[in-house]
């Protein structure tokens, strides 16, 4: 069981950071997904440092059942399948 939460501007995700152990591990999905959020943002004018970083926000802590390894690789393989025109 692993403990994770994820990272997301406005409705879109960026990181995982997953708790397995004394220190989390933080997994950046991949890169395609941090180009359609600064590509939303430009396109939504959000230029202004602080108000770009006003939409970033953590998710609570979850449980899910597996490795830190294994919770990440299910939640990206989601994560693709729910954004599947990235």
């Amino acid at each position: 069981m692993a403990e994770y939460k994820i990272l997301y501007w406005k409705d879109i995700p960026a990181q995982i950071k997953v708790f397995e152990g004394r220190r989390p591990i933080s997994y950046p999905l991949p890169t395609i997904f941090q180009e359609e959020i600064d590509r939303i943002a430009m396109e939504q004018g959000i230029l202004d440092s602080n108000k770009y970083l006003e939409y970033w926000h953590w998710t609570e802590r979850a449980e899910r059942n597996g490795t830190a390894a294994e919770v990440i690789n299910a939640l990206v393989k989601e994560f693709e399948e729910k954004f599947p025109n990235l």
